[in-house]
């Protein structure tokens, strides 16, 4: 099942700008300056991403991993 996340559309001069939640960049080993293609259809918004150094199996797993640690942290 997804994880959904609320994000903030900031401003950036004349761009646009939403920010990736850090468990998405964690869990797919995303970097600063990484150029990433982005799909708009009637259905929304679509970035694919793949994992880079791990396995789809890991990057799952590393994703799951940060979004509990941050449930956790949220929870204390």
């Amino acid at each position: 099942m997804p994880t959904k996340y609320a994000v903030t559309i900031s401003y950036m001069g004349t761009s646009s700008v939403i920010s990736i939640p850090k468990p998405i960049i964690d869990g797919f080993g995303l970097k600063k300056g990484e150029k990433l293609d982005i799909y708009a259809s009637d259905d929304g918004i679509y970035i694919p991403l793949k994992a880079k150094a791990l396995g789809i199996e890991d990057a799952l797993h590393a994703l799951a991993q940060a979004c509990s640690s941050q449930k956790d942290a949220k929870g204390k």
